[in-house]
C-alpha cells in the first residue's frame, strides 16, 4: 500500500493505492544492491534520495526532481511523453480490468485518487476506512495485476494482456497525438483483404506510433473530407471512405 498525501493530490485529499508484485520485485532488488554496497537500511531510510546513506542533510528527492528523472527515463526509451502518460496508461488498463469484472467502479475511483462514493462516505484523511474494505480493495487490485504488468504472463492471460495493450495504445494515440488507430487498422485490413489477428494489430499500432515518433511519413494518410481537395491537388490519390467517415488517401 502507498499513501498519497494531501499535498500531492490534485483534489487535495489523502488516499492510498497499491503496487503490483512486479514493482515490489524491482524495489527488493534495488534495496539488496544498496546493502551489497555497504549501506545499512532502516525504516527511516529514503527509498530514493540524493544521498541514501544520509551523509547530506537533505536526503530526500523533491517532486520536481522525481519528475525530471522520469522524463529522462522516458526520453532514453525513445519517447517524448509527459510523465502523466504513465498515469493514463494505468487508468486505461484499470478501466479495462473494471469492464472484465476485476474491480468495482467505487474502488477504481478511490485508487485513482478521484472523489467518489468512498470519499463521500468515509473521512479518508483520517485513515478510517474499515480494515475489511481495505483488504477487499487489495484483493481486487491483485486481480488487476495482469492488466498493469509488463512482465511475461502465463499463456491463458496472454490474450487479455494483448487486448489491454491495444486499448492503451489506442487511448494514448487519441489523447496525445489526436490519431484514431482504428482507422489505421481498417485501412490495413482493406489492403490485405482480411481481419488482423491480435498480434498483427498490436504490431501495426506499435509500428505506426514508432513512425510518428521518428517523423517518418506513411505513404497512406487518413484525412477529413474538407481536406481532400487540397491533397488531391498535391498528387495524393483517393482510396476509400472509412467507417469513421474519414477518407483514406495514398501517394501515387
Amino acid at each position: 500500500m502507498l499513501i498519497v498525501r494531501r499535498g500531492l493530490s490534485k483534489v487535495r485529499h489523502q488516499y492510498f493505492m497499491f503496487v503490483p508484485q512486479q514493482t515490489i520485485t524491482y524495489i527488493q532488488e534495488y534495496l539488496e544492491d544498496r546493502v551489497k554496497q555497504g549501506e545499512e537500511l532502516s525504516k527511516d531510510s529514503p527509498l530514493l534520495g540524493f544521498d541514501p546513506r544520509g551523509v547530506k542533510k537533505n536526503r530526500f528527492l523533491r517532486t520536481a526532481l522525481v519528475t525530471r528523472d522520469i522524463r529522462e527515463a522516458i526520453l532514453r526509451a525513445g519517447f517524448n511523453w509527459r510523465p502523466y502518460v504513465l498515469r493514463a496508461y494505468c487508468d486505461t488498463n484499470m478501466i479495462i480490468a473494471e469492464s472484465k469484472g476485476k474491480i468495482s467502479h467505487p474502488y477504481l475511483q478511490f485508487i485513482m485518487g478521484h472523489k467518489g462514493d468512498i470519499e463521500a462516505r468515509y473521512s479518508t484523511n483520517k485513515g478510517v476506512l474499515p480494515p475489511d474494505m481495505i483488504e477487499d480493495m487489495r484483493k481486487s487490485y491483485r486481480e488487476c495485476e495482469p492488466f498493469l504488468s509488463t512482465a511475461t504472463q502465463p499463456l491463458e492471460q496472454s490474450t487479455i494482456i494483448k487486448e489491454a495493450k491495444i486499448e492503451a495504445l489506442k487511448s494514448m494515440a487519441k489523447s496525445i497525438l489526436g490519431i484514431d488507430l482504428l482507422d489505421v487498422k481498417v485501412a490495413k485490413e482493406r489492403q490485405i483483404g482480411r481481419e488482423l489477428s491480435k498480434d498483427e494489430e498490436l504490431e501495426l499500432y506499435e509500428r505506426e506510433l514508432k513512425k510518428l515518433r521518428e517523423g517518418k511519413h506513411n505513404p497512406q494518410r487518413i484525412i477529413h473530407e474538407k481536406e481532400l481537395e487540397k491533397y488531391l491537388a498535391e498528387g495524393w490519390q483517393f482510396v476509400s471512405v472509412l467507417p469513421s467517415c474519414k477518407i483514406l488517401i495514398k501517394k501515387h
